[in-house]
């Protein structure tokens, strides 16, 4: 008689989803947050926007990585705008300040455009695959092939 659990094999710790990349957007984003938390009083204000808007940036972001999904089409988009307006406005003021400021607050601003910019093409890998039904499906080696053979 089997109680249910002993027939139960873990064989992978984490399960995964195809095509689903949300894991590492949320990591990309909590270490985004993290990074621009700790660089705050160390080195600065990572955009010419002020304190509130840092911060707020920053809590946006674990906002978004705790409501990312694989269910969530339009928290994917939203990663994907919110990763790509970040990297942009970043990289925008790392370029045009890089003369003025430390290159330690220029190399924090790089990092910090690096895990964007990884979210967002994780974002919208993920967003593409659910727009197109996708997300934990398998691949077929015939999908693409001429279904008339004549």
């Amino acid at each position: 008689m089997s109680d249910g659990y002993s027939d139960f094999k873990v064989t992978d710790p984490k399960p995964t989803i195809r095509h689903y990349y949300g894991d590492y957007i949320r990591f990309c984003f909590l270490a985004a947050a993290v990074v621009s938390f700790i660089a705050l009083p160390l080195w600065g204000y990572l955009l010419p926007l002020g304190l509130v808007a840092q911060i707020a940036g920053g809590l946006i972001l674990v906002l978004l990585a705790g409501l990312t999904n694989p269910h969530g089409k339009l928290i994917m988009v939203l990663n994907a705008v919110a990763s790509g307006v970040g990297a942009l406005l970043i990289e925008i003021t790392a370029i045009n300040y890089r003369a003025i400021d430390s290159l330690q607050l220029l190399i924090v601003r790089e990092v910090e455009v690096v895990l964007l910019v990884l979210a967002f093409y994780f974002a919208v890998k993920t967003a593409r695959s659910m727009f197109l039904h996708k997300v934990g499906e398998v691949e077929r080696p015939w999908e693409f092939e001429n279904e008339s053979t004549e």
